[in-house]
């Protein structure tokens, strides 16, 4: 328990003061003195005012685990991996649903289809950390996602085997701007996917065109993604980047030519898309897990952490000042 002592200054003369000047006021306004409310709620008139005293409370500072986090249906989402001295390995990623942008795309059976390249991009809302380079992985989810209470930051769903990223490494960096093609746009992380998924996708709108007749027969073939960080590059820090999902800029987009033609497809999140955060902690030989395991450490320095660990500010004394 830590004790801060407070010294205050008692100036009953003012309350006083303000009741003569007030009683004052109602026998030259109204030449009569009438009845008030004031001083009806102070202290009786046998208790001492000193002028100055000193009070002592207690403060108690402690971290606790909670794994009961809810992270369904955020617009923003964390993404990434960061090293950090008193809190180890923090790891966010994300579990989506990504819809159409367009209903029935128009490729009929017969067209020759060029597959260009197929990137993942996520427009940076926020950041803390430092700019680094991180290795992404995305995955085809094996079951669809539930928008129910249990869509905690501990929630695991079935996954594919095969990590549709194909870069090494992708850059995250929250402050200049990304530039595609002819297009300068807010900071984004981009992300090289394989074209043989592409081209799967493609060859499914010619074969099966009504699973793109609308975005529930969509999800039924395609369930969604999960989308996490797993390294950083030379052992550098790390990122957590908070990522605006639904933006327009953040989206799954094929680019690839039918009959010769440049087009693009799109996947998208939406307002009425499902999703969640799967947080990864990794405290071990940490002063974290060391307040954990010793809570009067708290009282020294304590931590909060977005999707496990809350900090907490305790004054158990406070209950005992008078509520008047």
């Amino acid at each position: 328990m830590k004790e801060n002592n407070q010294f205050f200054k008692w100036r009953g003369v003012n309350v006083l003061s303000a009741t003569f000047l007030l009683t004052t006021l109602f026998f030259t306004v109204a030449c009569k003195k009438q009845e008030t409310g004031v001083g009806k709620d102070t202290l009786p008139i046998d208790v001492l005012l000193g002028s100055g005293g000193v009070d002592t409370f207690t403060l108690k500072t402690y971290t606790y685990q909670d794994d009961t986090v809810y992270t369904g249906k955020l617009k923003t989402v964390p993404l990434g991996i960061m090293h950090d001295p008193d809190m180890g390995v923090i790891q966010a990623g994300i579990y989506s649903q990504f819809e159409l942008a367009y209903l029935t795309p128009n490729i009929p059976s017969s067209s020759v289809i060029e597959i260009d390249s197929f990137v993942l991009s996520l427009e940076f809302n926020s950041a803390y950390g430092e700019i680094s380079r991180q290795k992404v992985e995305v995955y085809e989810l094996d079951e669809a996602i539930t928008q129910d209470s249990s869509l905690f930051s501990t929630q695991d769903f079935q996954k594919k085997s095969l990590n549709w990223v194909t870069d090494n490494y992708s850059k995250f960096d929250n402050i200049g701007n990304t530039v595609v093609g002819t297009d300068t746009l807010r900071a984004q992380v981009r992300v090289r996917l394989n074209v043989t998924k592409a081209a799967e996708i493609i060859e499914r709108v010619k074969t099966n065109p009504a699973d793109f007749t609308s975005n529930t027969a969509f999800l039924e073939y395609l369930k969604g993604f999960y989308i996490t960080a797993t390294e950083v590059e030379g052992g550098a820090t790390g990122m957590i980047g908070s990522f605006n999902l639904v933006d327009q800029d953040s989206k799954f987009r094929i680019y690839f030519k039918r009959d010769g033609e440049v087009q693009t497809m799109d996947l998208v999140a939406s307002a009425s898309t499902k999703s969640c955060v799967r947080y990864s902690h990794n405290i071990a030989g940490t002063a974290l897990e060391a307040q954990l395991n010793n809570p009067d450490l708290g009282m020294e320095k304590f931590y909060a952490k977005a999707g496990k660990y809350r900090a907490v500010v305790e004054m158990p004394t406070i209950l005992d000042i008078p509520k008047n």
